[in-house]
């Protein structure tokens, strides 16, 4: 298979799973919050919040070795790329397993819902709904070290296809379940946690048919002159921004659960999910950009990276611009239709979230230089930081403003992005940062005319 079919496979297949995931947000909330009483849909939300930082229980080790593994597969033999696999394969499924322990004992053994502040949910019932999600997204987590494998193989479109059977499978399970059974949250943890299992023995079978196995043995002796530590340590900074993005959508949810109570959590979790949709939309760029510039680090790529920049950009902001404006006019109509009524729609937290929607969209362009070519320290530290600083005025604001003080300390993180990210512009782009916000405000009706067409990096390369 050439590249040009690998790339158009792999783009169809993450498109799919865009489709997906937008379904899931959109179809899992109306089943669920119609079903089971508002408070109970907040309890869930409060629970399933926690288990999402399992995403960073490798430190980014996951990332760091499949890179490894995708370049020692274009340059090794098979057997030498495997052996590395397995030591990969296994020093994370012995880390797996560790995890796994100290979950079970958090889950049984803490005060869950005291700490939560959880009240219809029960005490054991929160015990094992938390723990059958941890362990989730435990398995997911370690299915992202089969999807290394699928890529080295050249076969990424495989993994990205489970995504999205997995996503469905995921809306179907919760609307037999909820909506015509009128199950408990427990057994539709219960059902998930059978599902993320089951797509995991799927992406290992399709692995293993196409020539790569994944041992399922903590006790295999491992190669000495395969050290893994380095790939630990490359994977730290890695970390850096999951972490940050993880600590502010789960985080406000933890935050208002605790200040203000499962309703609150209720009422901004659908108003952000429903701006959020809108803002994966946006950053579909952002990826081929980042690829894209991985490329371009000769000094003469530089004028033309600037101009493939500046144009996403504009096209970018404008489009999150329209999108702003459709919201304000038809924003209530969608909301309300969207959950049949049974949330009032508050017009000035959208208004708030809908200015992180802008900010971010525009900032996550920009950065995917520094992301493509290995230089993103400053992205990567300052998403952290301004994510604390976000979170401690989402807390000091909620006290006088309630959840519209949450919301704006969380927006301000995506506005101070937006800044950092325009200040470090200089030396990575040949333009200066008074040409490229001057450059923003002009709309590109020209250039997305062109992007539309698929010529626009064909212009700019001219």
């Amino acid at each position: 298979m050439s590249s040009a079919e690998r790339i158009f496979k792999s783009s169809t297949a993450s498109a799919a799973s865009l489709v997906a995931r937008v379904a899931q947000q959109l179809l899992l909330v109306p089943i669920l919050i119609l079903v089971w009483p508002t408070e109970l849909y907040g309890e869930w939300l409060i629970i399933s919040a926690i288990p999402i930082f399992l995403s960073l229980s490798d430190f980014g080790f996951v990332l760091a070795g499949s890179n490894e593994l995708s370049r020692r597969a274009s340059i090794e033999t098979q057997s030498s790329v495997q052996q590395f696999y397995n030591v990969y394969s296994v020093y994370f499924q012995r880390w797996s397993i560790f995890i796994m322990f100290v979950l079970a004992l958090c889950s049984f053994l803490l005060p869950l819902k005291k700490l939560m502040g959880l009240q219809l949910i029960s005490t054991i019932d929160t015990s094992i709904i938390f723990f059958l999600l941890s362990l989730s997204a435990l398995i997911s987590q370690n299915s992202l070290t089969l999807f290394a494998g699928l890529r080295s193989k050249g076969k990424t479109h495989y993994g990205l296809w489970v995504r999205v059977i997995l996503a469905l499978l995921q809306i179907v399970l919760a609307f037999i379940l909820v909506w015509l059974l009128e199950s408990s949250p427990v057994v539709l943890a219960s059902g998930m946690f059978i599902l993320s299992l089951g797509a995991y023995l799927l992406e290992w079978i399709l692995l293993k048919r196409i020539g790569l196995t994944q041992k399922a043995n903590i006790f295999l002796p491992l190669k000495d002159n395969i050290p893994m530590k380095p790939y630990f340590a490359m994977g730290l900074e890695m970390m850096l921004i999951p972490l940050a993005q993880a600590l502010i959508l789960q985080g406000s949810i933890l935050l208002i659960g605790k200040l203000l109570g499962p309703v609150y959590v209720v009422l901004f979790a659908t108003h952000r999910t429903l701006t959020r949709l809108s803002s994966s939309v946006l950053q579909v760029f952002s990826n081929p950009l980042m690829a894209e510039a991985g490329l371009m680090q000769r000094p003469e790529d530089k004028k033309p990276l600037t101009k493939i920049v500046c144009l996403l950009s504009r096209v970018t902001f404008w489009l999150s611009i329209i999108i702003f404006i459709g919201f304000m006019l038809l924003g209530k109509w969608i909301y309300t239709l969207w959950v049949q009524g049974k949330i009032d729609f508050d017009f000035n937290l959208i208004t708030i979230l809908l200015i992180a929607v802008v900010a971010e969209s525009l900032w996550r362009i920009i950065t995917s230089v520094r992301m493509g070519s290995n230089r993103h320290r400053p992205v990567a530290w300052g998403y952290f930081v301004f994510t604390i600083i976000g979170l401690l005025l989402a807390s000091y604001l909620s006290i006088d403003y309630g959840i519209l003080g949450v919301a704006i300390g969380v927006t301000s993180v995506d506005v101070l992005m937006m800044i950092l990210s325009i200040y470090t512009i200089r030396g990575i782009l040949d333009v200066s940062i008074v040409v490229f916000i001057s450059g923003l405000i002009i709309p590109p009706i020209k250039e997305a005319n062109n992007l539309i067409q698929k010529k626009i990096f064909k212009r700019v390369s001219k």
